[in-house]
């Protein structure tokens, strides 16, 4: 809601890594976002490729890392 508390979701990976892309999925398994980054971390702002917020409710965030895939669910409230 940009108040800047819990505005952003943080994916970690524990250390500095190459290419690594996180890809958000809605419920219905549409890809709303894909983020890439070469750090420890990327940020997902709540926003879709398009740059618009998305709607409340629950996404799924997929990466693969060091040949593992992983995969989790995060909820987005306004």
């Amino acid at each position: 809601n940009g108040d800047g508390i819990n505005d952003t979701a943080i994916f970690s990976f524990g250390g500095l890594v190459d290419n690594v892309g996180v890809e958000i999925f809605d419920m219905s398994g549409h890809r709303v976002k894909t983020i890439m980054g070469s750090d420890s971390f990327v940020e997902w702002d709540g926003r879709d490729d398009s740059g618009r917020i998305v709607e409340s409710g629950v996404y799924i965030y997929q990466y693969s890392l060091e040949g593992e895939r992983i995969s989790g669910l995060i909820a987005v409230a306004k």
